[in-house]
């Protein structure tokens, strides 16, 4: 009886010693699998695969029993299929292991109620809760767009067979979740998410009271034609307690009003189409909206100037210069320079920022002008760089120079406008040339010039004058 006895519990301090190490490797991941994980994904992040490496981030927080994490179910389909099946297998039995003991959900497809300052979020790769590291900052700034809300998922990331684990992988044998777990209706498109045109300034720089409006049509569509509804919210900065801009909703406008006070306050404004089943990377839904941003800063308005406190600003009203200067083609085109310049009435404290613009002239009849003892005819669009002709464009003014080591006052400014003469005409099976300009004839075009807002209240700065300028040339 005691030998039986003996054996028996011998018998049963052995199963325990068995059970006891099965029991801790269901509960804790070998670092095996996670590294095999790991590796996974860092290869299809350089392979460019997108929606296979945030499957495999779902399961990688499945294993780490972390917010974000594939369900079981998901897992218990793939570890029955005929890719990856051993991999999947150990990541459902660490799920289940957590499974005991689930970790709060994270609501990683929305940010609504959320201050514009709060701490970021752990994504679904991000490590276990502790103090955040740069690697833990690229990964959630990784998923936002510019302005910090939540990139939109791009339609391609929903469709079958955008790229599996594995090379040769078949479109069904990946299907993301949704496409497997319910057959869409073939008579209904899924809803799409509003988009953001990004046509608002990132920021608007004023001095004193004024209203601004911004259209809110011109930086929201629907592409799904849905009507959209706007909310804003506002953020105050510099420890500024009274908000020196507040900004309202008014039909398709915010408008932004500002107060004579010092400050920088961020407007967060969303569209929304009412819907809440625009996908997200994690596998849920989520409220279709877009958002944008944009920091509005007041400076105090100067006070009042008296005549003698302006800066006059003189517009020289022509300019003269040479194309095609001795026929030499850079960059397969003769290149010439007219010089635009500007006059200064007195010295200012700073360097500043003007504004121009190249305005072409068409050649035809109705557009000579007398000049050189003939005519001049228009110089069109084709004679300057693209991009460049009938749009502002931002230039400097220095206002210290250093002639001889020493520092010098400066008020003359101006800048050379480049014009071309001969273009090169590429893939007709040898080196041809168009001569827009033959030599001898007088062409010409306009350049404008205006002072920004901004500066002009700051330096006290004024055109006095016209502020367009002919500019001719002669064609050599």
């Amino acid at each position: 009886m005691t030998l039986r006895l003996g054996l028996v519990l011998t018998v049963a301090a052995g199963l325990l010693a068995v059970a006891t190490p099965a029991h801790a490797e269901e509960t804790e991941p070998s670092s095996g699998l996670v590294a095999q994980i790991e590796e996974r994904i860092a290869s299809l992040e350089a392979q460019g695969k997108k929606n296979a490496q945030q499957r495999w981030e779902r399961a990688l927080a499945a294993v780490l029993c972390q917010p974000g994490a594939m369900s079981l179910d998901e897992i218990e389909r793939r570890a029955g299929r005929r890719f990856n099946t051993e991999l999947w297998v150990g990541v459902l039995a660490a799920a289940r292991a957590c499974a005991a003991d689930p970790s709060p959900d994270a609501d990683a497809g929305s940010d609504d109620g959320a201050p514009t300052d709060a701490s970021p979020q752990q994504g679904p790769s991000a490590p276990s809760p502790g103090p955040e590291s740069d690697s833990d900052a690229l990964v959630f700034f990784g998923s936002l767009s510019g302005d910090g809300t939540p990139s939109d998922l791009p339609p391609s990331a929903m469709d079958p067979g955008d790229g599996g684990d594995d090379p040769g992988e078949d479109a069904d044998d990946e299907l993301p979740f949704d496409a497997v777990s319910a057959e869409p209706s073939q008579n209904q498109q899924p809803n799409r998410r509003p988009v953001r045109l990004d046509k608002w300034p990132s920021a608007l720089e004023v001095f004193g009271a004024v209203t601004e409006r911004l259209s809110l049509s011109a930086e929201f569509n629907d592409p799904d034609g849905d009507t959209l509804n706007y909310s804003v919210t506002s953020e105050i900065h510099g420890g500024v307690t009274v908000a020196g801009a507040t900004a309202t909703i008014e039909s398709d406008e915010l408008v932004i009003t500002t107060v004579n006070r010092p400050s920088a306050t961020t407007f967060n404004v969303t569209a929304k189409d009412g819907s809440s089943d625009c996908p997200t990377s994690s596998g849920g839904t989520m409220e279709c909206r877009a958002s944008s941003r944009i920091i509005v800063r007041v400076r105090e308005a100067p006070p009042p100037r008296s005549e003698s406190d302006y800066v006059n600003i003189t517009v020289a009203q022509y300019g003269i210069g040479l194309e095609g200067i001795n026929w030499t083609r850079q960059g397969d085109s003769a290149q010439g320079c007219v010089p635009f310049s500007f006059e200064l009435s007195k010295p200012v404290p700073r360097r500043f920022t003007y504004e121009y613009k190249i305005i072409p002239v068409a050649d035809r009849p109705g557009n000579y002008v007398s000049y050189g003892g003939g005519l001049s005819r228009g110089a069109p669009a084709s004679f300057f760089d693209e991009g460049t002709t009938n749009v502002w464009r931002e230039a400097g003014f220095q206002h210290r120079m250093n002639v001889n080591r020493s520092s010098v006052e400066q008020t003359t400014g101006g800048f050379c406008v480049q014009v071309k003469g001969v273009t090169a005409h590429s893939g007709t099976g040898a080196l041809t040339f168009t001569n827009h300009c033959p030599a001898g004839q007088f062409r010409h075009f306009f350049v404008e010039m205006r002072i920004p807002e901004y500066w002009a209240n700051l330096l006290g700065l004024r055109i006095v004058g016209s502020n367009r300028s002919i500019m001719n040339f002669r064609c050599q």
